[in-house]
């Protein structure tokens, strides 16, 4: 206990002196010359791409933008290209690119604030500085789209005041993540594709963006619309969400774009702002967007306030306004490319020894294939030597691989000469074994054979049978109709023939009756006129009657005749054509024909 007293009050005799800060670490690019020209001054800001510096030469500032030389691909390296392509008004100029020590590093036209960083003090824009600043920003773009990229990051932060020495335009940067949306030989669109992550600023990003659809030049102007509802209200709707992970968090904000209407969002603002969002929501993947409408939209909005175009904003002052006059700078391409270097010769000595490489930007515009050549012969380099390695390799292992061969070969040689004997034994065994199979199988299959054929063969013989049956059946019963088909026919033709025959005789009769009653009047009428005529008149008449009656006989024979011979030809042909059976009914239909004519004859007799 006494010790800790004491203790105790030697803490309070002397009490503990307060604990040292750490000392600041020395920013290594700070305050340092790089490429013999440059010399650091002040950091301007850090993200994941690099850092940013205000470097000074020859009494002029400049903006150096530092990456690490570690990275696969360098997004600086891309950039640069890109914005020595696209040189124009709202772009800043870049000076060179190159690589000093361990850093990728870009040296481009120094500007003033963001108007993120603006937007922080002021906390709201009025109505004719976002117009002034939409104005601007959509005829950047329009430039930038002309030329076949777009920016896909159009946000606050990367847009910035240029100083008061070049009028205070705006001017838009980071062309980290530009793209290039169409040919540049044919100007057709590139395909839109689906299930993309989102590159740019969820805050700004447009609906389709979200979605995960492809983006095109309709998006860059939908972010416009984003920034300036940003700078008017000094917030929006969906800001200052809590939520931990990136998806709910793009989801969250998609569902609230897609309900707020873009008349909510402007909502005590002028109509114009909220047309230019709806225009370009409307718009299609490959529609372009109709941007001196946009624009003239904004004019006339300044023009119904009664505000004047003249670029003071909400924070220029008097002394920025003195600075215009004086040294009476205009915007125009060839001011903001024509900055005046004095004394060249004279560089800063740099303290240590740097290696370093830097490229102008006529040697980005027209010489960057001559990068890429390098590249791809020291590819071609490493690929080479690789491969001769890899033959080197290969060679090795396929001697290593014959050697093991060879042992194994030998042993199995060794093996093989002794049960040679023993495997052909085997061998010999299993051949007489599937000999004798092979002729059982033959056997077996011969008798099934010769079975088969004798069944066959009766089979065909009763068929045979059969046929021959069935066939003289149908030979009987076609004699059988035959007959009974002649007997028919001979029955009706001597049916008619009788028939014309008793027609024959009953005129032959009719005649002969006619005949005998002329004699008969005759004989009356020269009764009655002459019983005294002489006895030679009565020999006539009797020698008439006489010849008459002959006339009459001579005439029944030659019908006679005449039927019996036809009666002839058709028997003839019956005899032809029939068998037996015919010629029998024949016969007898000739005998009653000719007892039937000897009738007659002996009725007219």
């Amino acid at each position: 206990m006494l010790e800790k007293n004491q203790e105790r009050n030697r803490n309070k005799s002397h009490p503990r002196k307060p604990p040292v800060p750490p000392a600041k670490k020395k920013d290594p690019l700070l305050n340092e010359i790089f490429f013999d020209k440059y010399k650091t001054i002040k950091k301007l800001g850090e993200g994941s791409f690099g850092k940013v510096y205000k470097a000074e030469y020859n009494g002029e500032f400049y903006a150096l933008k530092f990456e690490s030389r570690s990275r696969t691909k360098s997004l600086l390296e891309m950039e640069s290209t890109i914005m020595a392509y696209l040189q124009g008004p709202n772009i800043p100029f870049i000076k060179s690119f190159g690589y000093s020590g361990d850093y990728n590093l870009l040296v481009m036209q120094y500007m003033d604030k963001s108007l993120e960083d603006i937007f922080h003090i002021r906390k709201t824009f009025s109505i004719k500085t976002t117009a002034m600043i939409g104005f601007q920003l959509i005829g950047v773009l329009h430039f930038i789209h002309d030329k076949n990229f777009i920016h896909r990051d159009v946000k606050p932060d990367n847009i910035v005041m240029g100083s008061a020495e070049l009028n205070e335009n705006l001017y838009l940067i980071d062309f980290g993540l530009a793209k290039k949306y169409r040919s540049s030989r044919t100007l057709k669109q590139y395909p839109m594709t689906r299930k993309k992550k989102l590159t740019g600023t969820a805050r700004y990003a447009s609906i389709n963006a979200l979605e995960g659809m492809e983006q095109s030049r309709r998006d860059d102007i939908e972010s416009v619309g984003y920034v300036l509802a940003y700078l008017l209200r000094g917030g929006l709707p969906w800001q200052g969400l809590k939520i931990k992970t990136k998806e709910n968090k793009y989801k969250n904000i998609l569902e609230k774009k897609k309900e707020i209407s873009s008349e909510e969002l402007f909502k005590g603002f002028p109509i114009e702002f909220a047309e230019i969002l709806d225009n370009a929501k409307k718009l299609e993947y490959l529609e372009e967007p109709e941007y001196e409408m946009l624009r003239n939209k904004l004019l006339s909005l300044c023009k119904r306030l009664n505000y004047k175009f003249d670029y003071i904003y909400d924070w220029t002052t008097e002394k920025d306004l003195l600075k215009r006059k004086e040294k009476k700078c205009y915007t125009s391409i060839k001011t903001q490319s024509t900055l005046s270097v004095k004394n060249k010769n004279k560089r800063p000595k740099s303290k240590r020894k740097v290696k370093y490489f830097e490229k102008s930007v006529d040697e980005l515009r027209h010489k960057s294939r001559k990068r890429k050549n390098e590249k791809n012969e020291e590819k071609d380099m490493d690929n080479n030597n690789s491969e001769i390695k890899e033959n080197e390799n290969i060679d090795k292992k396929d001697k290593e691989i014959k050697d093991d061969n060879d042992d194994k070969e030998k042993e199995y040689e060794n093996k093989e000469n002794k049960n040679d004997n023993e495997i052909k034994v085997e061998i010999n065994d299993d051949v007489e074994k599937k000999e004798e199979e092979e002729n059982n199988k033959n056997n077996y299959d011969n008798e099934e054979n010769k079975e088969k054929e004798e069944e066959d063969n009766n089979k065909n013989k009763e068929n045979k049978d059969k046929e021959q049956s069935v066939e003289k059946n149908n030979n009987e019963n076609d004699n059988e109709n035959n007959k009974d088909k002649e007997k028919d026919i001979n029955s009706e033709e001597n049916n008619n023939i009788k028939e014309n025959k008793k027609d024959e005789i009953h005129i032959m009769g009719e005649e002969f009756d006619t005949i005998e009653k002329n004699q008969s009047n005759k004989n009356e009428d020269n009764e009655n006129k002459s019983n005294n005529s002489n006895n030679a008149n009565k020999s006539e008449d009797s020698h008439k009657d006489e010849q008459n009656i002959n006339c009459i006989e001579t005439k029944g024979e030659q019908q006679k005749n005449s039927n019996k011979s036809e009666e002839n030809e058709d028997v003839e042909q019956k005899k032809e054509d029939s068998k037996k059976s015919k010629s029998n009914c024949a016969e007898i239909g000739e005998e009653e024909i000719i007892e039937d004519t000897e009738k007659t004859v002996c009725c007219i007799l």
